[in-house]
């Protein structure tokens, strides 16, 4: 994942289905604490990633490792 400007806040991903194993800022290795909220039955949550405690002032690299294939939600939502 791409974050251009430093990150201030936890970093948040909507739809990911897919278990995350690990979660790390690529130019130094950091692994970062990430976490589930919300969500419910078959429509996953959020995923936050907290921030790594030194960003590239340009571009912060998080390579996030899944458990298998990537798996996004598809449903519809709320109408």
């Amino acid at each position: 994942m791409f974050c251009y400007d430093p990150p201030r806040d936890p970093v948040t991903i909507k739809g990911l289905t897919s278990w995350v194993k690990r979660v790390t800022a690529l130019a130094t290795g950091e692994e970062l604490t990430h976490r589930r909220y919300g969500g419910f039955a078959e429509i996953p949550g959020v995923l936050a990633i907290d921030v790594p405690s030194v960003a590239d002032p340009v571009v912060t690299v998080l390579a996030i490792e899944l458990d298998g294939e990537i798996e996004l939600y598809r449903g519809e939502g709320r109408s």
